[in-house]
């Protein structure tokens, strides 16, 4: 394996335990924000929607990395970077607090401070 792709293993490695980290949080945020008839907020429900896509692109991009589909996997990592981004701009708290993956060797991108 060479750098580059050892590299590129690691980096989706960290996003997915990244990803099961914020899991963890979404749920017990989710939890600690439902309404006082047992259901989600609207906003809480865009939230997981929008964790879940995040979620599912970050695992796609894992399988298409063990598969060595350098394309799919990169595709998958700029998916899950626009969710990315949509959750933060749908004030979305999970998504405040995470990275986004990298993909094409590029460095990664700071944290997102906020407005």
């Amino acid at each position: 394996m060479s750098i580059i792709s050892t590299r590129r293993v690691l980096a989706v490695l960290a996003v997915l335990a990244a990803a099961g980290l914020a899991l963890l949080g979404a749920l017990g945020a989710t939890a600690a924000n439902a309404d006082t008839k047992g259901g989600q907020s609207q906003h809480d429900k865009i939230c997981d929607a929008w964790y879940n896509a995040f979620e599912f692109d970050v695992d796609k991009a894992g399988y298409a990395d063990n598969r060595g589909d350098e394309d799919a996997r990169d595709e998958a990592l700029d998916a899950a970077e626009q969710d990315l981004a949509q959750a933060r701009q749908a004030g979305c708290e999970w998504a405040l607090r995470k990275l986004p993956p990298t993909g094409n060797g590029a460095p990664p991108v700071k944290p997102y401070a906020g407005p």
